[in-house]
């Protein structure tokens, strides 16, 4: 205590404090300061949550979070190009309600196969806990759910569904997100009159392709957020539709100024994000006899067991997939389904595990170990099998390297060690998709995928863990692919067909969304490879899928161009 303290002066209510040792820590009035501090902080001139959140946010990223905030008023639809963080900016609008005080009960729509995406990164990057639709079925009735949490990820086509639909339309939200907001174009829909009815305060949309045929669909997301704005149907179709071109605007300096004021759309060009070149190499692999036998065996197996009905698709799915990446994974497999099968299906595989456990050195590990030996580079190799990835380890091992591990059970201190270490002193980095969702990894150029998911959306957010903002290299991405495989076909279509590697991280899950709105991509894929009679057919098949991909990608080229017509470079909205 200084000299010039005098302990008597003090009133005797605080000597009494002080004395009995009633007194708080460093940190605790470091907080109670803080919270005084906010709570005369007026206006979204100064955002809080950009220091907060874990994330590397970006000049337009806050440029935007701020616009909504103020000028916006919380309602708004983000419509960045792909690849320039609208979830990032959708979280710190989100992030700066909650933390003020303003936001408590949140209801994120998304479609199904980013559900979990979405969680993910509410935890990691925002401190958000969010519940998903992945586990309404612990509740009965199902109405539970929904009223027991306040901040749930739901897939929409299952929440515009009874008897979802219902309880949530008995709620009162504080904020509404929904991303993919492309699929309520069309306000005649069930979508589109379900989030309409929703009862909440704020509402962000997100989408890259506002417009997908017509600009009726322009209308329909920014009448979910101000009725009026753009008129009547009939109003809005005389004063800005060109006649004859449902595509063409007319009046397009009124009708962006009306835009503005709910819309925000960056570009990478004015964001001044530029991204670098990525390379995409296909590693072919020729199979030994032994393989090829074996690979076709499985596959015959699992034809034959499928029309037989004798195990559940989801399995048979998961056995073809494996097959792809190492006849290890299958083998883990087969041994748990074994009890399950009838002895005749038991007799074949029992000699597919024997077959399996014969297998000298594999051929993808034999091209593994060859594509390392001619880089030098940090590689980022991915699997998506917990036992490929034990594989992989212990081959590497027997070449002299020391490969690190990263998967989904590792505890969140682990991860980061293990993050720490590729990045200063490891040189392989080995993950499996779900220790790879939400982490990137910039500081490295070279990604390997030892074995392909079968969705495309899936392949991107590999490569999007290294080819994002912020990486300064040509990223190099080597596809391992044995021939006559499932994978070799799928890589055939996804290069030749999608151009899928030259495209931005996101653009193929615009490109491909209405193909997959029923039924995902690997659904597709799995009921191709199962019907196919013979090589001919199962050609002729992928060639036809080949073709709509085709077909969906020339539809999203003419919805850019008439994107560039409205919002060309000149929109400016921040």
């Amino acid at each position: 205590m200084p000299a010039s303290f005098a302990f008597e002066s003090l009133p005797p209510f605080l000597r009494e404090y002080y004395q009995a040792g009633k007194f708080e820590g460093l940190d605790l009035h470091a907080l109670r300061l803080e919270a005084e501090r906010l709570k005369f902080l007026e206006g979204f001139d100064e955002l809080l949550a950009p220091s907060q959140a874990r994330i590397d946010s970006y000049e337009h990223q806050i440029r935007t979070a701020r616009m909504v905030l103020r000028r916006m008023r919380g309602r708004a639809l983000l419509a960045d190009e792909v690849g320039l963080g609208k979830t990032i900016e959708a979280g710190l609008v989100l992030k700066e309600y909650v933390m003020r005080g303003m936001v408590s009960k949140v209801l994120i729509l998304v479609v199904p196969s980013l559900v979990s995406q979405w969680r993910d990164e509410m935890a990691e990057k925002f401190d958000l806990a969010f519940v998903t639709t992945e586990e309404i079925h612990r509740f009965e009735p199902s109405a539970l759910f929904w009223t027991t949490h306040p901040q749930v990820i739901a897939s929409l086509s299952l929440a515009r569904r009874e008897p979802h639909q219902s309880s949530i339309l008995n709620q009162e939200y504080d904020l509404v997100i929904v991303d993919e907001a492309h699929h309520l174009r069309n306000r005649e829909t069930i979508a589109w009159k379900f989030v309409s009815q929703i009862r909440k305060k704020y509402l962000l949309l997100l989408s890259a392709t506002p417009i997908q045929n017509d600009l009726e669909e322009l209308y329909n997301l920014v009448t979910i957020l101000h009725p009026g704005q753009l008129g009547t149907p009939s109003q809005f179709r005389r004063q800005f539709v060109e006649r004859g071109s449902l595509r063409k605007p007319k009046n397009t300096e009124t009708l962006r100024s009306l835009l503005r004021e709910v819309m925000i759309r960056n570009t990478r060009a004015s964001a001044k994000v530029p991204l670098p070149r990525r390379i995409a190499r296909t590693i072919s692999i020729e199979l030994s006899d032994e393989e090829r036998r074996l690979y076709h065996l499985l596959s015959e197996w699992i034809r034959g067991v499928h029309r037989q009905k004798g195990i559940s698709r989801m399995i048979l799915s998961l056995l073809q997939r494996q097959a792809g990446s190492s006849f290890r994974a299958v083998s883990l497999t087969l041994q748990k389904i074994a009890p399950e099968v009838d002895s005749t299906c038991r007799n074949l595989l029992f000699e597919i595990k024997k077959a399996v456990a014969c297998l000298e050195e594999s051929s993808k590990l034999l091209a593994l170990e060859r594509a390392l030996s001619h880089t030098r580079e940090k590689c980022l190799i991915f699997t998506e099998f917990l036992e490929t990835q034990s594989h992989l380890d212990q081959f590497l091992r027997e070449k002299g390297y020391e490969p690190i591990l990263f998967h989904g059970s590792l505890t969140p201190s682990e991860k980061v060690e293990a993050l720490r270490r590729f990045q200063n002193e490891g040189r392989i980095l080995i993950s499996t998709p779900s220790g790879g969702e939400g982490t990137n990894l910039e500081f490295c150029r070279t990604v390997i995928n030892y074995d392909l998911p079968w969705n495309p959306m899936k392949i991107e957010q590999r490569i999007g863990r290294v080819h994002r903002i912020g990486q300064t290299g040509e990223t190099l991405i080597y596809n391992f692919a044995a021939k006559e495989t499932v994978e070799d076909y799928l890589l055939k279509i996804l290069d030749e067909k999608l151009n899928l590697f030259e495209l931005v991280v996101g653009e193929a899950e615009t490109i491909l969304g209405e193909l997959t709105e029923e039924k995902d991509f690997e659904e597709i894929l799995m009921d191709i490879w199962l019907e196919a009679a013979s090589t001919e057919e199962l050609e002729l098949k992928i060639g036809h899928l080949g073709n709509r991909i085709v077909e969906e990608k020339e539809k999203y080229l003419q919805i850019r161009k008439c994107d560039d017509v409205l919002f060309g470079a000149d929109y400016e909205t921040v």
